[in-house]
């Protein structure tokens, strides 16, 4: 009997939790919340650095790459580059040797080396899921080497190199970081490919990042709302216990 005392009240308190669990978790997409008139815009923000880890200058240009397709720029070559752009149609854009897909988000390193940024800041302090997949959006094979970094240093193992066009072609990351209020995680691509690839040569670098950070709640906010909602069901149980004597 006390056991099944214990099961109904495990159960009210379960039932009552989960919709509070669904709401905890806010998940912050780059793709979804790129701006076209805005840098930073939100969590994310757009700029290149001259060496990994270093200071990320923001991307202050932003032009019509095409139809559709907006770039910020780092305006350090000729064609504005480095870069973060998207493609913000419904359709797949292709223009020179790129091409992507609808709502897709890229970057292109610069000519003098410079490193690509895509950078979220915390904006609050937690634990965050790193996800982010990497691919050539260029069909003459991007050639870069790509990277994931927490507060300016390279979360373990999380580099590799782009090498090809399309799903596949790059390699995908996922890791837990703890993140203080206005740390930041950058998603950076440079133009070494690696022993296979094109070293050093900036062309044909497009490459299409795919990222997610996840605010993951804190196990102690969970039992805490238990606690809270524990004597509920001791009074829900206490109710069923009545109708059961009537």
């Amino acid at each position: 009997m006390n056991n099944c005392k214990f099961r109904i009240i495990i159960g009210i308190v379960a039932a009552a939790l989960s919709p509070i669990a669904a709401s905890a978790t806010i998940v912050y997409d780059a793709a979804a919340g790129f701006s076209s008139s805005s840098n930073p815009s939100g969590v994310w923000s757009y700029g290149w650095s001259q060496t990994l880890g270093g200071s990320v200058t923001l991307d202050t240009d932003v032009q019509n790459l095409a139809p559709g397709v907006v770039q910020w720029r780092g305006d350090l070559s000729g064609d504005g580059n480095p870069s973060v752009f998207e493609n913000t149609t419904a359709s797949v854009a292709s223009f020179g040797s790129i091409s992507m897909q609808p709502g897709t988000l890229a970057f292109h390193p610069g000519s003098g080396g410079q490193y690509s940024i895509v950078q979220f800041t915390a904006p609050a302090a937690g634990t965050y899921e790193i996800s982010a997949t990497f691919q050539g959006d260029d069909v003459d094979r991007t050639s870069t080497g790509v990277f994931v970094l927490a507060n300016n240093s390279l979360i373990a193992g999380d580099s590799g190199y782009v090498n090809g066009f399309g799903l596949g072609t790059g390699p995908t990351f996922n890791s837990l970081v703890h993140l203080s209020i206005g740390e930041t995680v950058d998603f950076a691509v440079d133009y070494n490919g690696g022993p296979t690839g094109r070293n050093g040569q900036f062309y044909n670098d497009s490459t299409g990042l795919s990222a997610t950070i996840t605010a993951v709640p804190e196990p102690t906010t969970m039992v805490a709302g238990a606690m809270l909602l524990l004597p509920f069901g001791m009074s829900a149980l206490r109710r069923l216990r009545k109708s059961r004597a009537a």
